[in-house]
């Protein structure tokens, strides 16, 4: 009996198909396409799925359709998939921005950084202000550690877009990597004019200061970042550090290194070598301040060496 129902259900389902005429076909397309579109940027890559592929059967030769479906299995990490779709859109339009820059930017994902280079050079070729080609290019290069190549790239992005929050913090990044200092400081003075409330700006700043063994100017930088942030504890043990090193103020240092503990610091090595390396008077002072029971945590990952996530690539 239920196979008799399936039967007629799929015989009922082809029917109704057939029975619709071109523009109602597109019309069905449009809507599932616009469902589609929604899950998207719901991030729901599972659902959207579903509408885009009933929008490609209904409308199979709509090459946006399959051009999302690439960018859905792109974000699901089916890169064979989207790279499929890709080449079959390719091979329509084979100088198609669109289509190269989605090639680009799968493969990019995919760590197949060789590929995606020579698709975004094919790319910026045609399209020369193109604001996610520049910085995927910038971010292709940064990744492979050629600094001042990707500096190249995000310096012409910054004369087109100078409010580029992304591409700023990437350019002072790579401004400290290739020594340039006075650059990337300058830049995150713009991002912290920009956008006040972000502190991974302020982060990088005091990084970068203590780095430079600026200690005093990375002291300051800490105490800003910690009145924007105060959920990170290798922020307030770098702070504990510096309030010992630049200002031998160990009443603050055991303030924040309590702080640190009581927000799940536990790098036993790292906190053994910084007590070790200040007068025993101070260490004294400073272990009494540590919770007893958080002082015997198994060490963490080397909170000294905290880092932000690196950017994504771009697309339209």
């Amino acid at each position: 009996m239920n196979k008799i129902i399936l039967f007629l259900a799929i015989g009922f389902s082809i029917l109704s198909f057939s029975c619709l005429s071109a523009p109602d076909r597109k019309s069905l397309a449009l809507d599932y396409a616009a469902l589609g579109d929604g899950f998207f940027d719901l991030k729901e890559y599972d659902k959207a799925e579903a509408y885009f592929a009933k929008a490609k059967l209904y409308d199979p030769e709509l090459p946006i359709n399959s051009y999302k479906l690439a960018r859905i299995f792109t974000e699901k990490g089916e890169f064979p998939r989207a790279l499929a779709l890709t080449d079959g859109l390719l091979l329509q339009e084979a100088q198609n921005s669109h289509f190269l820059s989605l090639k680009a930017y799968i493969l990019f994902k995919s760590e197949k950084h060789e590929e995606a280079q020579k698709y975004l050079e094919e790319v910026l070729k045609a399209s020369p202000y193109s604001k996610d080609c520049l910085f995927n290019l910038g971010l292709l290069w940064y990744s492979g550690g050629d600094y001042a190549q990707a500096k190249i790239y995000l310096d012409r992005l910054i004369e087109l877009s100078p409010s580029d929050d992304e591409a700023l913090f990437l350019l002072a990044k790579s401004a400290f990597k290739t020594e340039d200092d006075k650059k990337g400081f300058e830049l995150l003075e713009i991002l912290i004019e920009l956008k006040p409330a972000e502190p991974s700006y302020l982060r990088l700043k005091a990084q970068r200061r203590n780095e430079l063994r600026e200690y005093s100017l990375a002291l300051l930088a800490y105490e800003e970042l910690v009145k924007k942030d105060a959920n990170r504890a290798e922020d307030w043990f770098e702070l504990a550090k510096l309030a010992m090193m630049a200002a031998e103020d160990r009443e603050r240092a055991a303030e924040a290194l309590k702080k640190a503990f009581e927000l799940g610091f536990s790098n036993n090595e790292v906190l053994e070598a910084f007590l070790t390396a200040i007068p025993e008077e101070d260490t004294a002072y400073l272990r009494a301040a540590i919770p007893k029971k958080d002082a015997e945590k198994e060490p963490s990952a080397d909170a000294a060496n905290a880092t932000e996530p690196p950017a994504e690539p771009k697309l339209e």
